[in-house]
């Protein structure tokens, strides 16, 4: 099989075997693409964090060392990281041992059809944290700021100015609005390659927080 036929194969496996809520393939960043992404419900019932997962695929025929090195680069913005190789014999202590030393994880491919089996638990790692909510913005995961929540912001999310916003909150709808003074701060420090008229500082109140605060205020009123 090629390479990226394994790629839905580990994202399925992901759901099943991490209780993965949300996976992609192919998940481009300006640094790099990783070949599966997937993220989990980590915060128990009294948070709302999530744990991103990454897994570097290969078909069994890259030095092991080089393999497992490019899934740990991984870590700058997943929490776990996992190199996903054609085995059917297994891994060597020697490569056991170079992975556990990266903080890298292994999964076994083997057998047809190709089945994923985990031989060695990835480290949790602390990555960038810029880099981290970009990977999570490209599974279209935000987090609520109200809340702390990481909610998959869809179609019925809109980027709101102003004076619509009060429409959203007796919607009861989720919505965007956009953090200009912390824009306007960046942009001065030239910490952004943005212009002084646009402001990327996206931030979402979710649906949720919306019926739950916000809406019963503006109907006491």
């Amino acid at each position: 099989m090629k390479e990226a036929e394994l790629y839905p194969i580990l994202a399925k496996w992901m759901k099943r075997h991490f209780q993965c809520f949300k996976t992609k393939t192919t998940v481009g960043t300006r640094y790099s693409k990783a070949d599966v992404v997937g993220a989990r419900d980590t915060g128990g019932e009294n948070s709302g964090e999530i744990e991103l997962i990454v897994i570097e695929v290969k078909r069994g025929n890259e030095p092991f060392a080089t393999a497992s090195g490019q899934a740990a680069g991984y870590s700058v913005y997943g929490n776990r990281v996992y190199l996903a190789d054609v085995r059917e014999k297994g891994f060597t202590p020697g490569e056991r041992e170079i992975a556990s030393n990266l903080g890298v994880g292994l999964i076994q491919i083997r057998g047809k059809p190709p089945k994923a089996s985990e031989m060695l638990s990835s480290r949790e790692h602390r990555p960038i944290t810029r880099m981290w909510y970009e990977m999570a913005r490209k599974l279209n995961l935000y987090q609520c700021r109200m809340c702390g929540t990481f909610v998959e912001v869809e179609d019925n999310y809109k980027n709101l100015a102003r004076d619509k916003v009060l429409k959203a909150v007796n919607e009861e709808k989720g919505f965007i609005y956009w953090h200009e003074e912390l824009a306007a701060r960046r942009q001065k420090m030239k910490i952004t390659p943005h212009g002084p008229e646009d402001s990327y500082e996206r931030r979402v109140i979710c649906a949720e927080c919306v019926s739950t605060v916000l809406a019963p205020l503006r109907k006491s009123r």
